[in-house]
């Protein structure tokens, strides 16, 4: 499916999430593959379209332009864009990266463009329908980029399920939930980083998840979940989840 620009009602979210979190609901399996080893978590990739000593060059598209998410999941911005840098270099690659105001600007552009291009047989007018991929060329060309990748990297919320203790697991991690007594059974709102990789002429190459962080404690006083002021600042755990989402891209042989 193709990425696409959305919007999210934020406190609503946050609300359904919180309820969601306190009737505990039976556990489901989220859709993963089983990748390495010891990794499991949801991905995509195109066969064949690895990483490969060809490729040097990376466009970073600012975090959350592509897909909106609940104000409470913009605390570490700054720091996990430095994880994903650092991640790509340790890998070889060059990461050019663009401020917001010159993306939004540039992107405005592509899209009237593309919105142009693709006119209606019809009614010869703009068409509104346009997809990431159709923008993409012609955003790389506004933003004068010969990357030879497009690296798109996303914090969303993802549910996790209790294991039968005080972990929850979701998109390849287990983190300890703080607060709770004995063991837990059900779903808990979580959070994760979605990373997406295209070429420059649209084609999307992978999609992958990595966990990040619990988003609610339980009060055991008030006895109810309440979200975490810490959520988001373990840097090893920001780290392990960026790994996580970009495997298996640079190979089976990751470390996370």
């Amino acid at each position: 499916m193709p990425l696409t620009h959305c919007s999210l009602n934020l406190s609503h979210l946050l609300r359904q999430a919180l309820r969601a979190a306190l009737l505990l609901p039976l556990a489901i399996q989220i859709p993963g593959c089983t990748s390495g080893p010891s990794i499991r978590h949801e991905f995509t990739m195109s066969p064949g379209q690895g990483y490969h000593s060809g490729l040097a060059g990376v466009l970073l598209i600012p975090i959350n332009e592509v897909i909106d998410r609940p104000a409470g999941l913009n605390t570490a911005d700054d720091e996990i864009m430095r994880i994903v840098v650092d991640y790509m270099k340790s890998h070889g690659l060059d990461v050019e990266q663009v401020n917001k105001r010159a993306y939004r600007r540039a992107y405005g552009v592509a899209v009237r463009e593309a919105q142009t291009t693709l006119l209606s047989g019809e009614s010869a007018t703009a068409s509104q329908d346009v997809e990431f991929s159709d923008v993409l060329p012609l955003l790389m060309s506004e933003l004068d980029s010969d990357a030879q990748l497009v690296v798109i990297p996303s914090v969303v919320m993802r549910s996790g399920d209790y294991s039968g203790g005080k972990q929850v697991r979701w998109d390849g991690v287990r983190r300890r939930e703080r607060g709770v007594r004995g063991a837990m059974s059900g779903t808990t709102q979580t959070a994760s980083i979605h990373i997406v990789i295209y070429r420059p002429d649209g084609t999307r190459l992978f999609s992958g998840y990595g966990g990040l962080d619990l988003l609610f404690e339980l009060n055991m006083q008030k006895r109810k979940y309440q979200l975490r002021d810490d959520r988001l600042q373990d840097e090893e755990n920001l780290a392990e989840g960026v790994c996580i989402a970009f495997h298996p891209f640079f190979g089976d042989d990751a470390d996370c």
